[in-house]
């Protein structure tokens, strides 16, 4: 044991310390995509008194994010660290590194059950080669993918837990419970149960003259059984209080039909892309990913060959599972752990096909049963075939470091990050719209300008782009550019039925009537803007600002001494002296 450990530290140490050092620049990563707008910009939701609010519905205006353990890590991080990027990409990374560890205590778990030896060198690979995947690169630098970092540290505890507790008591409590944390975490917990069940059936020797599967599940059900009744009442438990928080269980399905064949190729072709980001995700990696509709209405030779290829993969990994072949039990914890992603039901969703982060599961269950997969080869095998499995594991490695260094500057920069969407994206309006918006906070109006009348013209229209191509105009004060925007946004009904939208609208609305000089309209106009969202500071600054205007000096105090500490750190002075300008302004104009 003594000996065993001492092999297993320091390799250990010196794999944390790898992931470290090529994930070390994150220190210095700002706040990009949702993190600048749910961390920065809406710190003072994290403020004393505020924060329980937000806990368990309306984090960040989302309807549907029912995540209760991810909002109270976001909301400790903001009050703990003041707003700073740098110490929330720390706690990113150390929980990648946790989950890293994870991987490798679950592996010499497997290794030993299944009797392949040298559990504590299968445990270092696949430590190796979970913590320097690229395909991770976008949940270890993105801070609001912490949620999916927990929810795959939780799932991964709890396959340890079960294979480690003997007590079935003591294992369906700390097992259940991890199931519970993982869905407070993110509803892709939903694949541990069926995991669950697949780690149980590997652990259990085949027999081999037991007829199929029936001799394995009833050991496994005798064994687990008080286990998956656990389970079963830990998600009933969850999924009462997301419907207490929400109001309902699942986000609403869209009109479109399960069986079609659009819904067919679409489902294959992101099963075959999450294969891909598995084996080989040296390229192709981006924020968003982006394909036109018609690709998968349409029957020709490429689309049949990705519908057979994805077919052949499922159908082949259940006939090897069936036979109890190691590919089987791989090809079908690595389906179950893509499921919650493949949109086989149609839901309301983004126009990406498909993320990166939404193959961590995945990659954590394939980096645990590979090495039990290649240990005939590798122990067992030729030695030429030893030598060049070996090497490719060496390249795939080089690529991956490589592919990670130059990858992670994309994901610290919000400029950077846009650009490169849209060079993969050409025609995606979320890239498109985060782009201007970063032209406009870095007051870069002459890019800014041709790229939102562009938008503007766009059909269909992109609600979030408008609000930006206002927001250009209020900048340069053209109020005509500003009107024309407004106008197009009345005409758009989602605008009146989505309470965000609204209020930015009535926000906009008094911005333009200040920069007609209708100072009353606008005071007005920011206040129903403020009983829309009584916590936004914009519109009370602005309406301090108005009030200022109008030599109501003390009120104007009054409502900006309330606004300030809502607004993040970095930001609390440049408003505060923007705003002691505008009374300087108003008490010359008044000979105070």
């Amino acid at each position: 044991m003594r000996a065993m450990l001492a092999r297993t530290i320091p390799t250990t140490i010196a794999i944390l310390g790898a992931v470290v050092c090529v994930y070390g620049s994150l220190i210095w990563a700002g706040f990009v995509w949702d993190d600048k707008t749910c961390f920065h910009d809406a710190a003072w939701q994290a403020a004393e008194g505020v924060w329980p609010r937000f806990l368990l519905r309306g984090f960040c205006d989302w309807v549907d994010y029912f995540r209760p353990l991810a909002v109270m890590l976001f909301m400790f991080e903001i009050r703990a660290f003041d707003v700073a990027p740098g110490p929330m990409h720390l706690v990113s990374l150390g929980m990648h590194l946790v989950n890293t560890l994870l991987i490798g205590l679950l592996t010499s778990q497997v290794s030993q059950l299944r009797k392949t030896g040298l559990a504590h060198r299968w445990a270092a690979i696949s430590m190796l080669f979970y913590g320097l995947h690229p395909a991770l690169i976008e949940p270890v630098s993105w801070i609001g993918c912490q949620a999916e970092l927990g929810v795959v540290m939780c799932i991964l505890a709890g396959l340890i837990l079960n294979l480690s507790i003997a007590s079935p008591l003591a294992r369906t409590m700390a097992v259940s419970l991890c199931f519970f944390a993982a869905a407070g975490f993110k509803e892709a917990a939903v694949a541990f149960p069926p995991l669950l069940v697949l780690f149980d059936c590997m652990r259990e020797p085949a027999q081999p003259d037991e007829p199929a599967w029936r001799s394995r599940l009833s050991q496994v059900w005798n064994r687990q059984r008080m286990v998956y009744a656990g389970v079963m009442l830990a998600g009933i438990a969850y999924l009462a209080l997301r419907y207490w928080a929400l109001g309902h269980t699942v986000t609403p399905r869209t009109a479109e039909s399960v069986f079609t064949l659009e819904r067919l190729q679409r489902v294959s072709f992101t099963y075959l892309s999450y294969w891909k980001l598995i084996l080989w995700p040296m390229m192709g990696l981006g924020p968003i990913h982006t394909f036109a509709s018609e690709r998968f209405t349409a029957i020709n030779l490429q689309s049949v060959l990705i519908d057979m290829a994805a077919a052949g993969i499922a159908l082949g990994g259940i006939y090897a599972l069936c036979r109890r072949l190691e590919p089987g039990f791989l090809i079908a914890a690595v389906t179950v752990a893509m499921l919650p992603a493949l949109n086989v039901v149609p839901v309301a969703f983004n126009e990406s096909l498909y993320h990166d982060r939404y193959v961590m599961t995945a990659v954590a269950v394939s980096c645990v049963l590979m090495p039990w997969l290649m240990a005939p080869v590798l122990v067992r095998g030729r030695r030429l075939l030893r030598v060049l499995v070996t090497v490719i594991g060496v390249v795939w490695l080089a690529f991956a470091v490589a592919n990670i260094r130059v990858t992670i500057p994309l994901w610290t920069d919000e400029l950077g990050l846009w650009q490169w969407a849209l060079r993969e994206n050409p025609d995606s309006s979320i890239a498109q719209s985060h782009l201007l918006s970063t032209y406009l906070v870095r007051g870069d109006f002459a890019r800014a300008r041709p790229l939102a009348d562009a938008l503007m013209a766009a059909d269909p229209p992109c609600v979030t782009c408008i609000f930006n191509s206002a927001n250009l105009a209020f900048a340069e004060h053209d109020s005509m550019r500003a009107t024309r925007a407004l106008d197009r946004l009345k005409e758009l009904p989602i605008v009146a039925h989505d309470s965000r939208l609204l209020h930015g609208y009535v926000f906009a609305s008094g911005q333009l009537l200040e920069l007609r000089n209708d100072l009353a309209g606008a005071e007005s106009a920011y206040r129903d803007a403020i009983r829309l969202d009584p916590d936004a500071p914009l519109p009370q600054m602005a309406l301090a600002s108005a009030l200022a205007k109008q030599g109501r000096i003390e009120e104007a105090r009054n409502v900006a001494k309330h606004a300030l500490p809502y607004f993040p750190p970095d930001e609390r002075e440049l408003q505060r002296v923007a705003f002691e300008r505008d009374l300087s302004v108003a008490a010359g104009g008044a000979g105070l």
